[in-house]
């Protein structure tokens, strides 16, 4: 889906919930029939990668920069490495350092968000994923273009259109907004914004009120 905010003029590209489990299911199908073949572990990837960066909103850079000690299932928290570009330069203001020498240098910053909206479903996804990696191996072991072809691949395949990733991150925004109903300030805390016009975005892309004031005025009127 691509629609439009009025207010901004900007074009926002998000998948619904029923999507992603369309995607996931056909790559998780495919994982458990070939899981016993190195072809198998391409799938289960992949499944992971699309639910992951849906129900956590993670941007690709902060993505790849987690590791699995991030992800704590006991208090069903995550940790994301903190990248936005005012944290960028060094510890004097120095001049730009890149996100990966950030933490070979130990300079990222942790921020913690809950992940008790993932479904139980999801989580099993995860672990599956995990459950051969140590804690301070990276979540994935590839590259950003890798990433981008994953996606580009199995959401032409499974719904039919090509998205980029950071559809995956609206896609979140949309989820809680209309499908959880949180409120504005708690969907901000889980995307990270700094400034709550962003997140009100996600309100003003929200149509269903709007149809069920609709077809009870109708229904009024027709009296």
């Amino acid at each position: 889906i691509e629609t439009i905010d009025f207010h901004t003029g900007e074009r926002v590209e998000y998948i619904s919930n029923r999507e992603l489990e369309l995607i996931c299911n056909g790559l998780w199908s495919q994982y458990r029939v070939l899981q016993y073949r190195k072809s198998g572990q391409k799938f289960l990837r992949a499944c992971f990668v699309f639910s992951f960066l849906f129900f956590t909103g993670a941007r690709i850079t902060e993505f790849l920069l987690s590791q699995k000690f991030c992800i704590d299932f006991e208090e069903m928290n995550y940790c994301v490495p903190q990248l936005k570009k005012k944290y960028w330069k060094g510890p004097h203001n120095e001049s730009y350092i890149n996100p990966y020498d950030r933490y070979k240098n130990g300079l990222i910053k942790y921020v913690v968000i809950p992940i008790d909206h993932v479904p139980e479903k999801h989580i099993k996804y995860w672990r599956e994923w995990l459950k051969s990696r140590d804690d301070n191996d990276f979540l994935v072991d590839i590259k950003e273009r890798q990433v981008r072809n994953i996606i580009y691949r199995y959401s032409k395949e499974y719904i039919g259109r090509k998205i980029h990733p950071h559809a995956l991150r609206h896609s979140l925004g949309v989820y809680l907004t209309n499908d959880l109903k949180l409120q504005v300030q708690d969907v901000q805390k889980i995307m990270r914004h700094t400034n709550p016009d962003i997140t009100f975005r996600y309100v003003r892309l929200k149509n269903t009120d709007l149809k069920e004031k609709i077809k009870i005025s109708k229904g009024e009127y027709e009296k």
